[in-house]
């Protein structure tokens, strides 16, 4: 990039003001300010955190883990998961999706990471990388991370499944074997030590998203116009999770969240992510023929009516760039490169 700051550029990039652009950094600030706070000593935050100790921390000539001096500073708060989640699904560059890389691993460094990096915050992650074309690279970052046990769960194999079902869309996958492949990859995301399995519902979304996949194959299948020897095996795999989904949960949609804006964004937001998940897959079938959209039509039946409802709340909390618009239309995926012959 140049000598212009990110934020300098993306302010000449965008129809932003200045005074919109930079407080859109500052949920980043706050974030690295409490990491800060984290990676400190006990005993030194008495001192870093009161101005009253200001003589006494400059006569220690104390350094922090960078190799800096300790100074004051004022307490920054508990950042917003939910404010941080969508500072990083608004990147414009991908410099400023690095300085955020820069930012998890210092956090995933000190005792709170566990508990501020969540699974959404991990979703957001990959969407963005996906839209700089990095999905692998970023993804082996995440598997790379010292908390990454405790992000493992339905929330993070639901979101590859979709990841997986786009990147099937653009590289036009027919192979099963490829399919089955990722989504056993997949699955060993399984957190054995929360109730993943146990709740009915997230196992229904993991089976819904498992489902896209494989129907976005039988979809390209049918597109390629060449005839595929394992179709039957396909429909074997598909055959057996719609003998499992015969019933999905549907969350009734509170009608008090649809009385005005506010209500509807936090209600929305709530959900963004069954809502992903379900859209994509009703939105993958619905690509099929008429006559292979048959046997899917329970789950249609179901899943449809809450979709419009949902529709109607995102129209009402007017939403335009959800996680779906970006899944969707931005994210880019490439073939990977050959792998070398080995001789014979």
């Amino acid at each position: 990039m140049s000598r212009l700051r990110i934020s300098q550029i993306r302010l000449l990039s965008t129809t932003a003001t200045k005074p919109t652009v930079e407080p859109y950094y500052n949920i980043k600030k706050q974030v690295d300010e409490f990491t800060y706070y984290h990676s400190l000593r006990p005993k030194y935050k008495p001192l870093v955190y009161r101005f009253k100790n200001t003589h006494k921390l400059d006569s220690l000539n104390l350094i922090d883990h960078d190799g800096k001096p300790l100074i004051n500073r004022e307490y920054p708060g508990i950042p917003s998961i939910i404010k941080f989640n969508k500072f990083i699904q608004n990147l414009i560059f991908i410099e400023e999706l690095q300085n955020v890389k820069k930012s998890l691993i210092k956090l995933d460094d000190t005792n709170i990471g566990r508990d501020f990096i969540k699974p959404s915050l991990i979703n957001s992650y990959l969407l963005k990388s996906c839209t700089f074309g990095e999905f692998n690279k970023e993804l082996m970052f995440i598997k790379s991370l010292k908390n990454f046990e405790n992000f493992k769960g339905g929330r993070l194999i639901e979101f590859l499944f979709c990841l997986r079902t786009i990147e099937f869309r653009q590289l036009g996958i027919v192979n099963v074997d490829n399919c089955l492949n990722k989504i056993k990859r997949g699955l060993k995301y399984i957190n054995d030590s929360k109730s993943d399995i146990e709740n009915h519902n997230t196992t229904d979304l993991i089976e819904l998203s498992k489902l896209s996949m494989l129907v976005q194959v039988e979809l390209n299948q049918l597109n390629s116009n060449e005839e595929s020897h394992d179709s039957q095996r396909l429909q074997n795999e598909i055959n057996k999770i719609l003998s499992n989904l015969t019933t999905i949960k549907n969350y009734e949609i509170n009608e008090n969240a649809m009385l005005n804006k506010d209500g509807a964004i936090s209600y929305f937001g709530r959900f963004e992510h069954r809502y992903t998940v379900v859209k994509l897959f009703v939105d993958t079938v619905m690509q099929l023929p008429v006559d292979k959209q048959l046997q899917y039509n329970q789950l249609l039946n179901q899943l449809q009516p809450w979709l419009v409802k949902m529709d109607e709340l995102k129209k009402i909390a007017n939403i335009k760039r959800g996680m779906y618009h970006i899944l969707t239309t931005r994210c880019k995926f490439q073939q990977p490169p050959p792998q070398p012959q080995q001789s014979e």
